[in-house]
């Protein structure tokens, strides 16, 4: 795809943040929208400080149909939608599913209806490999059957099915991108994700190495791994918006709808990682165990030989490499 015009949601969201400075970068024009539901100001000040010229900002939240399609008819030629507003937390979507769902989905649907009605054919969608939920057979693929177990799995599935019956009826090409755990900070230390208002494991870790925290709880020691704790596929953020880029080169060249994981093929443990991470960081801290929570399955990691066929991408970056560039992000920050 020529580098025109993208529309970004979730802008000031953590994945969002990282595509859009690796966007502005390449030299794309990207209108970027957000409503600071569970992200703050600042990085979009950045951008429009420093990319004045490419990027336009438009706070307003999603489910808001009227004003959507307002500022989409303001904002012609929009080559992409990147669609990564969602709130994301599995612990919490069990509590707040009307929430969750009317952000996740209910959003996603007023999306779709506006991309309809301002003419816009192209969408990729931040999905999660949480759809999958527990499966038998490992590495997981795109065929596999989706089981999700927690409320978060459940509105990102919906979302995927909702876009999916657009794709197949002809109004837009698709392309959803199922992450797997995506960690770290892209390489120029100037976006990561703000570990303080975070619960994802290296959220946490990052709050227990600063000392904002007294140690690190590690939920489940009795799941069926090798140490006993729950096996995830990490990817490094700056992989992960690599696929969005190989993505956005194969979109309107595919079939109308295609799902693609995203991950390393590669399982690694809890414990694994936080003892990767103090090893490769020097640091040590304190950890305990306790209950496994609700939603969290056992073993979750990619089979990616799709994304290498169909996207020609493939992840670079090994465990230490993300454990060295999540803590070094961090070093100089104000929190």
């Amino acid at each position: 795809m020529k580098k025109n015009k993208l529309l970004v949601t979730g802008v000031a969201g953590y994945i969002g943040s990282t595509f859009t400075h690796e966007a502005l970068k390449k030299g794309y024009t990207v209108v970027g929208i957000d409503n600071f539901c569970n992200s703050d100001d600042a990085i979009v000040d950045n951008f429009l400080q420093n990319h004045a010229d490419q990027f336009e900002f438009i706070e307003l939240d999603l489910q808001n149909n009227v004003e959507l399609n307002s500022a989409l008819r303001q904002h012609k030629n929009i080559d992409c939608v990147l669609h990564f507003a969602a709130l994301k937390s599995v612990p919490e979507s069990e509590e707040k599913f009307d929430l969750y769902w009317k952000n996740n989905v209910e959003g996603t649907k007023s999306l779709l209806e506006a991309i309809e009605n301002n003419e816009i054919k192209n969408i990729i969608f931040s999905s999660s490999a949480a759809i999958y939920g527990e499966q038998e057979i490992q590495p997981i693929n795109e065929e596999a059957q989706t089981k999700p177990v927690s409320n978060y799995a459940l509105t990102k599935l919906e979302s995927e099915n909702n876009i999916k019956d657009y794709a197949s009826n002809g109004i837009i090409n698709a392309i959803s991108l199922r992450y797997f755990n995506p960690v770290a900070s892209h390489e120029d230390y100037v976006i990561y994700e703000d570990y303080t208002k975070s619960n994802n494991l290296m959220s946490v870790i990052l709050q227990v190495a600063k000392k904002k925290i007294d140690a690190l709880k590690i939920y489940g020691n009795d799941y069926p791994t090798t140490d006993g704790t729950a096996e995830r596929d990490f990817i490094h953020i700056s992989d992960l918006i690599d696929g969005h880029f190989c993505a956005l080169d194969k979109i309107g060249k595919l079939e109308n709808y295609t799902e693609i994981n995203l991950g390393t093929g590669v399982s690694i443990s809890v414990l694994d990682m936080v003892q990767t991470f103090k090893k490769v960081n020097k640091i040590d801290f304190q950890v305990e165990f306790a209950a496994r929570r609700k939603g969290d399955v056992s073993i979750n990691y990619a089979e990616v030989d799709k994304a290498r066929e169909v996207l020609g991408w493939q992840s670079s970056h090994n465990l230490e490499k993300m454990c060295k560039d999540a803590w070094e992000a961090i070093q100089n920050d104000y929190k």
